[in-house]
């Protein structure tokens, strides 16, 4: 089960692809998972050096359907 998964995860390690809702997001990395409202919260980073920013994905964990990790 995904939940089980997702609260022994560390946060840090890298998830080079998630499936919610039908959609491929990769290369992220896991932050946190709230077992009381059963959400789950990613980084990802975009760009390179000075325009590099890091964007933070909260999804549902009902609504993964996929995850793999490095």
């Amino acid at each position: 089960m995904i939940t089980d998964l997702l609260r022994i995860l560390d946060p840090g390690t890298p998830v080079p692809t998630l499936v919610v809702g039908g959609a491929t997001l990769t290369n992220l990395v896991f932050s946190s998972f709230n077992a009381t409202t059963n959400l789950a919260s990613f980084a990802t980073r975009t760009g390179t050096g000075t325009n590099a920013s890091t964007n933070i994905v909260t999804v549902n964990a009902n609504q993964i359907q996929a995850i793999t990790t490095a």
